[in-house]
């Protein structure tokens, strides 16, 4: 585990309000700094726990290359921290996915309903 990891889980045990354990309040499953896979991506914590360590904001912010907030967006369906591609943007890639299915589903519906 890197120091970077090892500071984030501090940070994230003492003072993220949407923890329980290991779980996350905010999203089903464990929380995704504790997870397996290595260090994940959370808004809640981008935008309300880090910011009280700036030291650790920096190396965070430099470990994914981050210039600035503006890059970040929050995730309207799923609330999941994502890149943002253009300032457009209001999903994750997943979400984004199965909503532009959905709006299509309902514009051929109106369309079918139309031609009736």
């Amino acid at each position: 585990m890197s120091k970077l990891q090892s500071d984030l889980d501090r940070l994230a045990a003492e003072s993220c309000a949407s923890r329980a354990g290991n779980r996350c309040l905010l999203l089903p499953g464990n929380c995704i700094y504790f997870a397996a896979t290595g260090i994940g991506r959370c808004g809640y914590f981008e935008r309300s726990v880090l910011p009280a360590d700036p030291s650790l904001q920096s190396r965070y912010a430099a470990q994914f290359q981050l210039e600035s907030d503006q890059n970040i967006g929050t995730c309207a369906s799923c609330g999941t921290s994502y890149e943002k591609r253009s300032n457009r943007q209001k999903y994750c890639g997943h979400c984004g996915e199965s909503e532009r299915r959905k709006r299509k589903a309902a514009s051929e519906r109106q369309r079918r309903a139309k031609q009736v």
